[in-house]
């Protein structure tokens, strides 16, 4: 599988049917917010969303963290999108 890094300001987006993630906020199962989706890699054959990256919010970027997952543990919400209940995230 080839990927391809997609961050938030890119020229150019290949069709894919989850590049709206870019952006979006991610919270964890207490609703508490756990960053903003910075950037996805994609698979060039199926152009699929693959793994998202979540920045986590910090003071002038001081101590943010980004953190890398795979898009079916991602689900959409209200708020957002969702991250399934895991204890290697934080």
């Amino acid at each position: 599988m080839s990927l391809r890094r997609l961050e938030q300001e890119l020229e150019e987006t290949p069709d894919t049917r989850y590049q709206d993630l870019r952006g979006l906020r991610v919270y964890d199962q207490d609703n508490h917010l756990l960053g903003t989706i910075r950037a996805v890699l994609v698979d060039t054959t199926s152009n699929e969303t693959v793994y998202a990256e979540i920045a986590s919010s910090s003071i002038l970027g001081l101590g943010s963290r980004r953190r890398m997952v795979r898009r079916n543990r991602l689900h959409h919400n209200a708020r957002g999108l969702r991250l399934a209940r895991s204890q290697s995230y934080r």
